[in-house]
């Protein structure tokens, strides 16, 4: 499994304490899974959406991101099929990223990611689908601000 995630937010608060940032996200998804011996399903999509993210303290240290990707666009694989689907999804990522110099912060976060797909394209012919994933998983965060 391989997620990426970048955004671009704006500072929307007026005190130094505890921040609000909104913006834009494009998230970048995909795995591989083997199914027995000689076969194996790839999944991979581009999300793209606002985003939220508070900073909960003053030394800006601890903040949680949220994130709903309206646009979802991706491509399902299998050993006899191949499919462009089409959804949302949500992320949410709890990070403690401490300054290392004065704009960048580095650090750990936990993160939560959800997708939803509901239409899939195979062959020039358009189905309804119901295709659900959600991972949870550690990743290291990297934040420059200004």
């Amino acid at each position: 499994r391989l997620f990426g995630s970048l955004g671009i937010l704006a500072d929307l608060s007026k005190s130094d304490n505890a921040r609000i940032n909104f913006g834009f996200n494009v998230l970048s998804v995909s795995s591989k899974s083997e199914i027995g011996t000689n076969a194996s399903e790839t999944f991979s999509s581009i999300d793209m959406g606002p985003s939220l993210r508070w900073t909960i303290d003053s030394r800006k240290l601890f903040s949680l991101t949220a994130v709903y990707s309206v646009y979802g666009k991706g491509k399902y694989e299998t050993a006899v099929k191949s499919e462009t689907i089409n959804g949302t999804s949500y992320y949410m990522k709890f990070s403690v990223e401490p300054q290392m110099t004065d704009n960048l912060y580095l650090g750990f976060a936990v993160n939560y990611y959800a997708s939803t797909y509901g239409t899939s394209v195979s062959n020039s012919v358009e189905s309804t689908v119901s295709y659900k994933s959600s991972w949870i998983f550690p990743s290291f965060s990297l934040a420059l601000r200004y």
